[in-house]
């Protein structure tokens, strides 16, 4: 077995993991070739961590993902011109899963010819060499890497190296992709790319996104741990007004961007770009922003979450303070059925310490007190399982996050408590029922 198969499987996140193997039993179902490729295997090699996991397939995504149940799916989205999918699974991972093709461009930012390949062609119509390395998982060859533009040696150069000499024209938001990864990775152009990138400028290249693409690449932007740094860098190229106009008067905080930085590690991309995309808009009239929703974020329901995060969060911090919410295991069932990006809203923006601490005690304090519940002692008074152990889990955790019971020799006692009170209750339906 390959090293990379160790790497997939030492540095992929549980829950990235899970998605690979579900895409991996699909695959051999569907019998179709499956390789993890782009962005990943770029991270995957050079150390970075792992962002975007993309998908090749020697056929049709289509194909892999009706053996994916739905239960494990949140959402697809489908581009029938490249037979490409963006797919949410329910456990919060994205992933693009795209058939293996070639493009054919017949003018400058233009819809491309597309025709199915196998693998080794599709790299070698991709953008940069870093970004068109693949690996095999498919079960005779599963853990093979894929090289064939030798990205390995522009990942030690610390290079992007575009592959062929019309990759701008084809394809303009490459342009902002180079400065965007460039930003990130701190890599620079390779001679060559440099030379094909001024000429693709002076053909004003960058000035042929259509809308989709300038929302797309806007969203890109938003993903990045530190968006404000791609900003600056497209704004010293003049290319920052050619995302969207209005954006290009707005006045943006640093500041801001720098605070949803902190979160780093603990939300989901989805929740980032909201986060983001407050800092990019709120100072904009309400009709700017939702016109940068509508062309940004994906779907009505994020949709509508953006445009309305501040007001949501004002909502929910201002139940927070209410009487009845200052019993902890109050707010805890309030805080439990809200999405967790307004909770990260208040924590980072609202100049309340008490509501901020709030936050804090939801996302950190409490998981940690209910991984140290005492399950084994429950399990040595005889019950191990079923919805009166549950029940009896749950009793205890709000008792403790109430400050009800404080100390070990009270929770034991309350365990003991709890757990003969589900006897004599289990005991009266037995006698209820064999009357």
């Amino acid at each position: 077995m390959s090293d990379y198969w160790f790497l997939i499987e030492s540095r992929f996140s549980p829950v990235q993991l899970e998605v690979l193997n579900h895409l991996i039993r699909a695959s051999v179902r569907s019998g179709v070739n499956l390789y993890l490729a782009g962005g990943a295997v770029r991270d995957l090699t050079s150390g970075h961590p792992i962002r975007d996991l993309d998908f090749a397939v020697e056929g049709k995504p289509r194909e892999i993902l009706r053996y994916v149940k739905k239960a494990e799916l949140a959402g697809v989205d489908y581009d029938n011109l490249r037979q490409c999918a963006e797919v949410v699974f329910s456990n919060g991972v994205s992933v693009e899963i795209g058939m293996c093709r070639t493009e054919h461009y017949s003018r400058l930012g233009g819809r491309p010819t597309v025709r199915p390949a196998v693998i080794s062609d599709d790299l070698r119509r991709r953008d940069f060499s870093v970004n068109a390395m693949a690996v095999s998982l498919n079960p005779n060859s599963r853990g093979l890497f894929l090289d064939p533009n030798n990205g390995v040696a522009d990942l030690e150069r610390r290079e992007l190296r575009a592959l062929y000499n019309r990759s701008f024209w084809d394809d303009p938001a490459r342009i902002f992709r180079l400065y965007r990864l460039g930003s990130r990775l701190q890599f620079l152009p390779g001679p060559r790319t440099v030379t094909w990138l001024e000429r693709a400028l002076e053909d004003r290249c960058q000035t042929f996104l259509n809308k989709a693409q300038q929302g797309k690449e806007l969203r890109e932007i938003l993903r990045e741990d530190n968006p404000a740094r791609v900003i600056g860098v497209l704004a010293d190229k003049g290319f920052w007004s050619l995302l969207d106009k209005t954006l290009a008067r707005a006045r943006i905080s640093r500041d801001e961007f720098k605070k949803v930085r902190t979160l780093a590690g603990d939300i989901h991309d989805d929740e980032k770009v909201l986060l983001n995309f407050y800092c990019l808009t709120h100072r904009l009239s309400g009709e700017g922003r939702r016109r940068l929703a509508q062309k940004i974020l994906k779907g009505p329901r994020e949709r509508r979450l953006g445009f309305r995060l501040e007001g949501e969060a004002k909502k929910l911090a201002k139940t927070l303070v209410s009487r009845p919410y200052r019993l902890p295991s109050r707010a805890y069932d309030l805080l439990r059925s809200k999405p967790r990006v307004l909770l990260y809203f208040i924590l980072l923006f609202s100049g309340k310490a008490a509501l901020r601490t709030q936050i804090k005690h939801f996302l950190h304090k409490y998981p940690t007190i209910r991984a140290r519940l005492p399950r084994a002692e429950i399990h040595a008074l005889g019950l191990t399982g079923g919805p009166a152990y549950e029940k009896i889990l749950e009793q205890i955790f709000r008792q403790i996050i109430d400050a009800k019971v404080r100390t070990q020799p009270q929770i034991s006692r309350l365990v003991q408590e709890l757990v003969e009170k589900a006897r004599r209750s289990k005991s009266r339906k037995r006698k209820k029922k064999k009357a």
